[in-house]
């Protein structure tokens, strides 16, 4: 694995990064439609924006939507539930893993190179029992959409890709690989709690996928 060994200027990006919404920084028509807060919305598409009253979602903090290419919704995640483009629950789009009143719950991240697949990235700091056993760190599961299911389909469910982390997470298109780093931040380890939060974790999301383990940076 390649560590890497930032300057001070690189460091202050990475943390103006973490503090900003967590939108990944690709084609901004993706981002046209926002779902948040209760039942919530706006719609920047037409260069208009359009205050939107037909959202399903309440939710306290963080949240993420996705739009097609032509900015058409697509859906939209409060990191532990999925609502598809009609405001119904997706195919198993119900209890995915995070903390669900922290400010970055979740960050959604089309696959490259297919316009089938998006990856829905969430963050869980602490320790949850209900309503099963959830430990803290990164968690991603995929979105497909496909003739069988035209609404989208969610066919993995948080699988976890690290042990550590905070609620920060974001993410940035690198255009000359067409991939996409996605950058959480959080503590080296779970053992120590009082220890600081002073690493970056940076997975790259490819055509191939999410690759695993996440180059650091401190």
């Amino acid at each position: 694995m390649h560590i890497y060994t930032p300057t001070k200027k690189i460091k202050w990006l990475l943390c103006v990064l973490l503090v900003s919404l967590s939108t990944p920084l690709f084609a901004q028509i993706e981002t046209n439609n926002w779902y948040f807060g209760k039942n919530a919305g706006l719609d920047f598409n037409d260069n208009l924006v359009t205050v939107l009253d037909n959202g399903v979602m309440d939710t306290p903090a963080g949240c993420s939507s996705i739009s097609d290419k032509d900015g058409n919704l697509l859906f939209y995640t409060n990191g532990q539930t999925v609502w598809n483009k009609n405001h119904q629950l997706m195919q198993n789009g119900t209890q995915l893993i995070t903390n669900i009143d922290t400010p970055q719950t979740s960050i959604i991240i089309p696959k490259p190179g297919n316009e089938n697949v998006y990856y829905i990235f969430t963050t869980m700091e602490t320790y949850e029992t209900e309503p099963f056993v959830m430990g803290p760190g990164v968690y991603y599961s995929e979105v497909t959409f496909s003739p069988e299911f035209p609404l989208g389909k969610v066919t993995i469910n948080s699988q976890r890709i690290y042990i550590t982390t905070s609620s920060k997470i974001t993410a940035i298109h690198h255009a000359e690989s067409n991939t996409i780093r996605v950058i959480a931040f959080g503590r080296t380890d779970n053992e120590t709690p009082l220890k600081p939060r002073n690493t970056f974790y940076v997975f790259n999301v490819t055509t191939d996928g999410v690759q695993t383990p996440p180059a650091t940076v401190k």
